[in-house]
């Protein structure tokens, strides 16, 4: 509906140069939370999802196990050796 003041708005041309709606933007409704960063891992948490990924394979899984065991007995080894010579030298 035409009022006297919105005939004098239309007659001067501020219509035209004002936008419609003053809003500017979304504001802060509908941005939800903000998303979580992933956390860091660290060397053994890296090493055991490699692991848990490598072993699905049993042949593979077979081969590394055993030569992990092996690596192991030999530091076990060495270590048992080292002591013996300690012992030795007191």
């Amino acid at each position: 509906m035409a009022t006297p003041e919105n005939r004098r708005s239309q007659a001067k041309g501020g219509d035209k140069l004002r936008p419609k709606s003053r809003r500017k933007g979304r504001g802060k409704k509908g941005k939800g939370k903000p998303a979580e960063k992933p956390k860091k891992k660290d060397k053994s948490s890296l090493d055991a999802d490699l692991d848990s990924y490598m072993l699905k394979d049993k042949k593979f899984a077979a081969t590394k196990l055993n030569s992990d065991l092996d690596d192991y007995m030999a530091a076990a080894a060495k270590a048992k050796e080292e002591k013996k010579e300690e012992t030795k030298k007191e």
